[in-house]
């Protein structure tokens, strides 16, 4: 397990915590002790289901907002739920709420959750009034009644965020100048006349898979014409699709790099001088900004971000360099520094001997 770590610096309140084997294998056995009453909307019985529950996350900060990311295996029809609740101000425990049901092969976020302690807007949990004190995570693997097959969790990750947010001002760029990384390009509007105006998650997902060498091979794109332009982008497209939102669920699309084994988990960093680290240590990033999905592939020697934007209509319009401080405001201040973190599990991430990190 990695320790919890906060970021406040600059107003920025975050934290990061993440549980592996064995951790999150343990909890709760299929049958023992748990009420199928307590999982909403799911047609099973006691026998069917199996549960880990993390520690209670106390960040130092007020909780505003809560993201969760997971590796899971799913075979046949069995799945996970994915739930959180908090500790609010006044030291209540709130309800749990549904942030998703899950399987490799249909997923949905759940609508309409809302009460006087949060609410859920998607793949993000939102506290009310002044934040919570602490978050737990708690994910129930699901599978048929009778069934031997069994869904497996292999990592479970959970960003915690402060109600304020903060904008450097004038930080001098970092390690990552004049490092640009081969990151494959693949224009999202290649695939309009199949929904792929809102595919730019998917096809930043499918860049870095294939950066990483993990992306589908001939074999899993058959369904697929042959003259298909860049069908990795439709396969990653069907896998983190949410009926319920559309192609750009932050934790499905992390699941799904996960599923293709790398290490992915959503996260938030302050400043691009962080994101900088990452690039100097081989690791592209994708950033969501404004509604927006792009791949930061590396920086100018004068320290402007280098992007693969999938919203071109070609390959060759993807790649592009942008303002570094017009760009690290609009990240900032519109999605508060989302980022996804895709790795192998033997990559090592930038070091982390700044306590102030979130990862």
């Amino acid at each position: 397990m990695k320790a919890s770590t906060t970021t406040s610096r600059g107003g920025r309140s975050l934290a990061y915590r993440e549980w592996t084997a064995p951790e999150v294998n343990g909890g709760d056995g299929y049958g023992a002790g748990i009420d199928s009453d307590d999982v909403r909307g799911v047609d099973i019985d006691d026998e069917s289901l199996r549960r880990w529950t993390s520690p209670m996350v106390e960040p130092g900060f007020a909780v505003a907002e809560l993201v969760p990311s997971w590796s899971a295996r799913t075979p046949g029809s069995t799945r996970i739920i994915v739930e959180a609740r908090g500790v609010t101000a006044a030291g209540a425990l709130t309800r749990w709420y549904d942030l998703g049901h899950w399987s490799e092969q249909e997923r949905t976020s759940i609508t309409g959750q809302g009460d006087q302690d949060g609410r859920v807007d998607t793949d993000t949990l939102i506290a009310a009034a002044d934040g919570w004190t602490a978050a737990q995570l708690r994910i129930t693997l699901v599978r048929p009644p009778g069934s031997a097959e069994t869904p497996l969790l292999l990592r479970a990750g959970l960003l915690l965020s402060g109600i304020t947010v903060g904008v450097p001002e004038g930080e001098p760029p970092g390690p990552g100048c004049g490092v640009v990384l081969d990151v494959p390009a693949y224009a999202q509007f290649r695939h309009a006349d199949h929904g792929g105006r809102g595919w730019c998650s998917p096809a930043s997902i499918a860049m870095v898979l294939d950066f990483w060498g993990v992306g589908p091979g001939p074999e899993e794109l058959g369904e697929w014409p042959a003259d298909h332009p860049d069908p990795q982008v439709d396969h990653a497209a069907t896998r983190v699709h949410d009926p319920a939102y559309g192609y750009g669920n932050w934790s499905f699309n992390v699941a799904h790099a996960a599923r293709r084994g790398l290490v992915a988990f959503v996260t938030r960093l302050r400043s691009l001088a962080e994101a900088e680290q990452f690039i100097a240590v081989g690791m592209p990033l994708i950033l969501s900004s404004n509604g927006h999905v792009v791949v930061l592939a590396g920086f100018t020697g004068d320290g402007d971000p280098v992007l693969n934007d999938p919203a071109a209509n070609t390959n060759a319009g993807v790649r592009r360099v942008v303002g570094r401080s017009d760009f690290e405001r609009a990240w900032l201040s519109t999605s508060r520094g989302i980022c996804y973190v895709l790795h192998p599990p033997a990559a090592e991430r930038p070091n982390r001997s700044d306590a102030e990190s979130s990862w």
